[in-house]
């Protein structure tokens, strides 16, 4: 579970991080970069096609700074993993209560500026 999140920090495991991250399950990769600095490309999260998850909830940024290319969404959906992106604050709710339920492979993609 996201302990706290706030614009360029976020606390995981009672660890704080101040760099964009992947969190699945209890491991977090703090040095997450994207192809195109604004923008997120099926290529930046291509990798995470490999953990096999239900569902990728994208954190946008607290000014919803990163765009979320349409056919990165269609490519996700078309092999059945539910994407969903918020700006980052709410899309940490949201991941904080999927993760609850512990029925389903989440993975978390936070943009913290």
């Amino acid at each position: 579970m996201i302990e706290d999140v706030s614009f360029g920090k976020l606390v995981f495991r009672g660890k704080v991080y101040r760099s964009d991250c992947i969190i699945h399950g209890d491991s977090i990769n703090s040095r997450w970069w994207r192809k195109e600095g604004d923008k997120i490309l099926y290529e930046d999260l291509e990798d995470l096609v490999k953990l096999k998850p239900d569902t990728i909830v994208i954190g946008k940024g607290f000014m919803n700074y990163i765009n979320i290319l349409e056919d990165t969404i269609e490519k996700l959906s078309n092999m059945n993993i539910e994407v969903i992106v918020r700006q980052t604050d709410k899309a940490v709710e949201v991941y904080n209560v999927l993760i609850e339920r512990k029925d389903k492979n989440i993975v978390g993609v936070f943009h913290l500026v």
